[in-house]
């Protein structure tokens, strides 16, 4: 798993540590900090662009990157807070799919 990936985890499990509120658009920001700030041999910036990806096909987005990922949940969601679970479920799922993927791809 990425480094952001296993961070974000943590990040999950006491927010507070890092983000000043349960927050999609802080952690949004968070994220795009850490990206930004990797070297290229660090694949997470990728990794964010297929998340993006997932997340637009999952709720049917016919044109790629016309919304950036944290603004489709933010969209679909009652309440910051709310989105910023829903992010960490999608997360789950992305992540799933591609253990999925990585499964068939190697005959397992």
């Amino acid at each position: 798993m990425e480094r952001l990936f296993t961070h974000l985890y943590e990040i999950r499990k006491n927010h507070a540590l890092y983000l000043t509120d349960k927050s999609l658009r802080l952690l949004h920001t968070y994220i795009d900090g850490y990206v930004s700030g990797q070297d290229e041999t660090n694949h997470d910036g990728e990794s964010m662009r297929d998340f993006q990806q997932f997340v637009e096909k999952r709720h049917g987005f016919l044109e790629p990157g016309s919304q950036g990922w944290w603004k489709i949940i933010d969209f679909y969601s009652f309440s910051d807070s709310q989105a910023f679970d829903t992010f960490f479920e999608l997360l789950d799922k992305f992540l799933q799919s591609r253990e999925n993927e990585s499964d068939v791809t190697h005959g397992r």
